[in-house]
């Protein structure tokens, strides 16, 4: 049997692409599961990388707002949805946002990670250089 993490990952990663819907037909435990399986995703870009990458401090205020969402959306399905209409369809446009705050978390996660391997690249290919640069100017 996998991992819980590996299925996790594999779940997170058939996710990529795949057009999210908060139309009318999409029940309760649906927008539940889409949301937090965009935490789930936020925190494999956090985990999944090497955590040198992002600043301590920077993975502590993803953590922190994770934790809100994670909240937020914990709240959501516990409260019981009104009969009316007009509840339902404010329950739908919470989900959505929720949705959103998460996605945006995760896509902020992964712009940060890449920018810090990008300068770290960009560092080595400097320090490589100079190096290279100091053994061509040794007269044999």
């Amino acid at each position: 049997m996998l991992p819980t993490l590996e299925i996790l990952t594999i779940i997170a990663d058939g996710l990529r692409g795949v057009r999210l819907d908060f139309g009318v037909n999409v029940n309760f435990e649906d927008r539940y599961h889409l949301v937090r399986m965009e935490l789930i995703r936020m925190t494999f870009a956090l985990e999944k990388q090497r955590r040198e990458w992002l600043p301590a401090e920077r993975r502590e205020v993803f953590r922190k707002e994770y934790s809100r969402i994670s909240r937020d959306l914990s709240d959501w399905r516990q409260r019981r949805p009104s009969a009316s209409f007009g509840g339902a369809r404010a329950r739908r446009a919470e989900a959505k946002r929720m949705f959103h705050q998460a996605r945006d978390l995760r896509m902020q996660v992964e712009r940060e990670v890449m920018d810090a391997l990008w300068r770290q690249q960009q560092q080595q290919l400097a320090s490589r250089s100079s190096v290279e640069t100091e053994e061509s100017s040794i007269p044999l």
